[in-house]
């Protein structure tokens, strides 16, 4: 009965070791088939992450050549303001430029203005000054010549009055004589006619 009651120990182990062993390959099935799709996950995962290690690339080769278009755009950005800049400046020193030679031409302009009018205000003075002269002197050359006028037109008007008198006192003697001939004349007439009658 002892050996029997092993045996049937050993049968229940037997069984139970069967049962154990059956769990075990179903389990291991599970767990096969479980790493099978852990696998094929994982694979899927791998192209996964391919294609996005893919995209990414191409994502940071399109970002590199953003970051170089922009930095290419941030130079040339850079470029156009100091072109600009200068530019600017130089129109500004340009303006500044012509502003100073209008400013020194107003100058120069507002002097040579200044410098004519003082000219045509001295010889106009001094043309004034001339004029004034020349006129006190025509006034004492018309005073003189009237003064001379006076005394000329006086003593010929004395010399012939002189004159006048002393042609009337020759016409009056002229006048006298030229009456005693006349009156002898007719006289001498009368008498030579009377010695004729006779």
């Amino acid at each position: 009965s002892t050996g029997w009651y092993q045996r049937r120990v050993r049968g229940q182990r037997t069984n139970q070791m069967a049962e154990e062993v059956k769990d075990l390959t179903a389990q291991l099935k599970a767990l096969q088939a479980k790493l099978d799709a852990e696998a094929s996950k994982s694979l899927a995962a791998a192209e996964a992450n391919t294609a996005l290690k893919t995209r990414l690339a191409s994502e940071c080769s399109r970002s590199e050549n953003l970051a170089a278009e922009l930095e290419r755009c941030k130079k040339w950005n850079l470029e156009l303001q100091t072109l600009s800049e200068q530019e600017e400046e130089n129109i500004t020193n340009k303006l500044i430029k012509r502003l100073t030679a209008l400013k020194r031409e107003k100058e120069e302009l507002a002097m040579q203005v200044e410098a004519e009018e003082e000219f045509l205000t001295n010889s106009l003075q001094t043309k004034l000054d001339q004029l004034r002269r020349e006129k006190v002197e025509l006034e004492i050359e018309l005073e003189n010549e009237q003064e001379n006028i006076f005394n000329r037109l006086h003593k010929q008007l004395s010399t012939v009055t002189a004159e006048k008198e002393a042609l009337e006192c020759r016409l009056s003697e002229d006048s006298t004589g030229l009456l005693h001939a006349l009156d002898a004349s007719v006289t001498r007439l009368q008498t030579d006619a009377t010695f004729q009658v006779l």
